[in-house]
């Protein structure tokens, strides 16, 4: 199966709509990497967004904590990882934007706080 991210009027609640936002934004950018990592700003908890552009990690986003843990749960289910976190899981999914298709290998792994951060590496094709 493959998740269309372009199609940003899905059903879906507002953490299927968030990550559609998070991978359209990283595929148009042709992103070969996308970080989510716990982050504190100003001792409130969040997820921060990175994307990887031109070999270099950009910040692009900040989610607050309580709708990054679910957008991270929600990319654990598109990977078909198992919900209870063991250490430097891994899975993939298949995601599509404008007829382009990225190959998606997600790592979860936790932070030092306890928080779970996700690196998805994505390598594109023109076919699905």
């Amino acid at each position: 199966m493959i998740y269309k991210v372009d199609d940003m009027k899905s059903s879906g609640g507002p953490v299927v709509r968030l990550a559609h936002l998070v991978l359209l934004e990283g595929m148009k950018l042709s992103s070969p990497a996308i970080k989510l990592s716990a982050t504190d700003s100003l001792g409130v908890p969040a997820t921060g967004v990175e994307f990887l552009v031109e070999g270099e990690l950009r910040p692009v986003m900040k989610i607050p904590a309580a709708a990054g843990i679910p957008l991270v749960a929600h990319f654990r289910s598109l990977c078909e990882v198992d919900p209870v976190h063991h250490p430097d899981q891994k899975g993939s999914f298949k995601a599509s934007c404008n007829g382009r298709v990225a190959h998606v290998t997600a790592t979860f792994s936790r932070s030092e706080g306890g928080a779970e951060d996700v690196e998805m590496l994505l390598e594109y094709t023109s076919d699905s």
